[in-house]
C-alpha cells in the first residue's frame, strides 16, 4: 500500500475481527500487514478490497491529508497486486465487505 518497509512500523490488521471471528484470528489469510494509520483506517471502515484486489474508499472519506489521499483516495478502484500474491481468501473479505454500510462501492 505504501512501500512502508520497516518491520516496526507495520501491524497485523485483520480483515474480519478477532473478537467476532476468533477462530479465525491467527490464520494467515484473514490477515493483512499494513502500517498503523492505514490499518486504523481499514478498522473505521473508511476503504477495503474485493475478492479482484481493488481497493475502495468509503465515499464520505475525503483525507485532508496528501498521503492518505494518495495512498487510499487517488487509487480508489484500482487492483493491489500484493493483496493476491499475500493470499488474503476471498470469503472473508466478501464477509467483511457486506457488513460495510457504503457497500457496494459507486
Amino acid at each position: 500500500m505504501t512501500d512502508i518497509s520497516r518491520r516496526e512500523l507495520l501491524t497485523v490488521s485483520h480483515v474480519l475481527d478477532r473478537a467476532t471471528y476468533p477462530d479465525i484470528a491467527e490464520d494467515p489469510t484473514n490477515a493483512l500487514l499494513l502500517n498503523w494509520t492505514h490499518h486504523f483506517a481499514f478498522d473505521a471502515a473508511l476503504w477495503t478490497f474485493d475478492e479482484a484486489g481493488r481497493l475502495w474508499v468509503n465515499p464520505d472519506y475525503q483525507p485532508d491529508d496528501e498521503w492518505m489521499h494518495g495512498s487510499l483516495r487517488a487509487r480508489h478502484g484500482e487492483r493491489v497486486e500484493a493483496l493476491r500474491e499475500a493470499g488474503v481468501a476471498d470469503d472473508h473479505l466478501a464477509t467483511r465487505n457486506e457488513s460495510l454500510a457504503w457497500w457496494p462501492p459507486s
